[in-house]
Order: C-alpha cells, then structure tokens, then sequence
C-alpha cells in the first residue's frame, strides 16, 4: 500500500490494539493498555517519530523484565 492510500483510508485495523491485545488474555487489561500504548508507538508511519529502542526501554511497562 502506497503512502498516498494510507493518508485516503489512514485505519489498517478495525480493532483498536489495546482490544486486540486483552482479547487474548495472556495479561491484565491494565499491562495490556500499557503495552497497546508502546505498540502504538512503534507503529508510527513518519519514522521521526517513533522512538528509539532507548527510549522504549525507558517505558515503566518494562521495569519489572530489565
């Protein structure tokens, strides 16, 4: 899909992540907000705005693995 399409039709999914990710109830609905936010994140489409691997691992989501 062109850049172009995806400005006319801007919706990839038609669930928000968040509702995807509590779907599969491997986690709480509270860690599975905060991983849908830094998803969300990532899937930036202009590349400046993503943040770094740095700046993920700085997210509390991940305080209690590193």
């Amino acid at each position: 899909m062109l850049v172009g399409e995806l400005k006319k039709h801007p919706t990839i999914m038609h669930w928000p992540i968040e509702t995807l990710i509590q779907g599969w109830k491997v986690i709480t609905d509270e860690e599975a907000s905060a991983l849908a936010k830094i998803v969300e994140r990532c899937l930036q489409l202009v590349p400046e705005n993503r943040p770094s691997a740095k700046e993920l691992l700085s997210d509390p989501w991940f305080d209690d693995v590193l």
